[in-house]
């Protein structure tokens, strides 16, 4: 198990910028200037199975390419992409202690944006595909282990705040938070909810990135 504390303290961190940035709205430039923007983010987050195993996190890192389309001229935008995230889990083995397998997706988000004079905040769904799982113990040693699902859905949350660094080029940093609320095991009877929707696997972090826009 990996300990989150770090996270926290980043986490603790981001919330200063944010507010730092608040009380000095003059430092952050508007980028409303735009009609689409391609850009690159890295995420640190914290991760674990709520449903099963809520007090054991484990610290995961992801990234992917990140598309946003500007809504008319208004702060809104639909931002999408795709990225590479990974989820962890600790289950119970033979020998009766507990061993964590991660799992990883490729993920689509599909979110609607909201840009202010200061920050920005964006909320959506996701879907997920299964592309590996690992772990440092062979999984065959775990009892009752399961089949994985190949898709998953979830729903997404973010806040941060963009500084243009050029004329096309922006730098940002955020806080996420993304629930996934299908199972992660794959049940007895078919459809994609096991059994209702509730949380199973939580992510949460800091992600950082730089974009290009595409002015109008």
């Amino acid at each position: 198990m990996c300990k989150t504390y770090p996270m926290r303290i980043c986490l603790t961190i981001l919330l200063l910028v944010l507010f730092a940035v608040a009380k000095a709205q003059d430092t952050i430039i508007v980028n409303n200037n735009f009609k689409y923007k391609i850009g690159i983010k890295l995420s640190n987050e914290g991760t674990s199975d709520i449903m099963y195993d809520g007090n054991h996190h484990w610290v995961v890192f992801g990234g992917g390419i990140q598309l946003i389309g500007k809504i008319n001229k208004s702060g809104t935008s639909l931002e999408t992409g795709i990225y590479y995230t990974t989820k962890a889990r600790g289950y119970e083995t033979y020998y009766y202690d507990s061993r964590a397998v991660y799992t990883q997706y490729i993920t689509v988000p599909f979110n609607l944006r909201y840009d202010s004079k200061v920050i920005y905040a964006g909320a959506g769904v996701f879907c997920d595909y299964l592309v590996n799982r690992f772990s440092k113990y062979p999984i065959n040693d775990i009892y009752n282990y399961g089949d994985d699902r190949k898709f998953n859905i979830g729903f997404d949350l973010e806040i941060g705040v963009e500084k243009q660094i050029s004329q096309a080029v922006n730098l940002y940093v955020e806080g996420k938070l993304f629930d996934t609320i299908s199972s992660p095991k794959q049940g007895s009877s078919s459809g994609l909810i096991q059994e209702n929707f509730r949380t199973s696997y939580r992510n949460y972090g800091i992600s950082v990135g730089v974009n290009y826009k595409f002015l109008h």
